[in-house]
This record gives C-alpha cells, sequence and structure tokens, in this order.
C-alpha cells in the first residue's frame, strides 16, 4: 500500500492510502482516507482504469516492473491474444502493438501480474516479468 497527498474538500492536504490488487482473476485498485479535520471518510474500490496518481504512487512506494517477450516468434499470437483481452482498456498495450517495444506492459506488479496470467491460461508461457 502506498500513501498520496491529496486535498481534501474541506481544503487541508491530508493522506490517502491506495493500492491494487488482484481478486477473482481481475484487477481493483482502492482508495481510503479519513480527515481529521472535517471528518469526511471515503472508501472507493474499482476495477475500472486506474487514476495516474495513485498508480505513480504505487509504482513509487513499490517499483515499476515489465512483462518482456521472450520467443519474438510468439509475437503475433500475444498480439492477437492482448487484442482480445476483456480487460483491454485498461492497459496500455499500443508500443508493444506498434512494434516500438518489446516490452508487452509497464506498471504496477499486479498490472503485470494480471497480463501474465491471461497469457499463461492462452499457453503463452515464454513471458518475463522484471523489476525496475
Amino acid at each position: 500500500m502506498a500513501i498520496l497527498k491529496i486535498k481534501c474538500d474541506c481544503g487541508q492536504i491530508i493522506e490517502t492510502s491506495v493500492g491494487d490488487k488482484i481478486c477473482n482473476n481481475k484487477l481493483f485498485w482502492f482508495q481510503s482516507y479519513y480527515c481529521n479535520y472535517c471528518g469526511k471518510t471515503v472508501e472507493t474500490d474499482s476495477e475500472d482504469m486506474m487514476p495516474s496518481d495513485i498508480k505513480n504512487a504505487i509504482i513509487a512506494e513499490e517499483g515499476s516492473y515489465g512483462l518482456i517477450i521472450c520467443n519474438i516468434r510468439d509475437r503475433a499470437k500475444i498480439e492477437f491474444l492482448l487484442k482480445k483481452m476483456p480487460e483491454d482498456n485498461l492497459f496500455n498495450f499500443k508500443p508493444f502493438l506498434e512494434r516500438k517495444s518489446e516490452e508487452i506492459i509497464r506498471g504496477t506488479q499486479n498490472e503485470v501480474l494480471i497480463v501474465k496470467n491471461y497469457l499463461d491460461k492462452k499457453g503463452m508461457r515464454d513471458c518475463m516479468v522484471r523489476r525496475y
């Protein structure tokens, strides 16, 4: 879990806890805080696209991860599978699909693991997770 500073509705700068998790093969992000100034409590849990400030806070705390294609002969099949991935709109595969990168995705550890697990289930097990 990471800490992110935000501005509460009351105008005070407070700390919020943020993170991401995998549950039932889906990626969720979450945010929670309690404002000591106004008493506001917020707990958010979503499977929508992760806000960039939350993603950046997680990466700052836990590091960045990448999923690398190991067998170039699998590229066409992986490209096809990524286009068919149910949650493909949650991830940025554009550099890989435009053949500008051998890295399939870079992001939080859980983002990378969701994509790796999907590809593994489809028989594409020759990808490597790398921590940066």
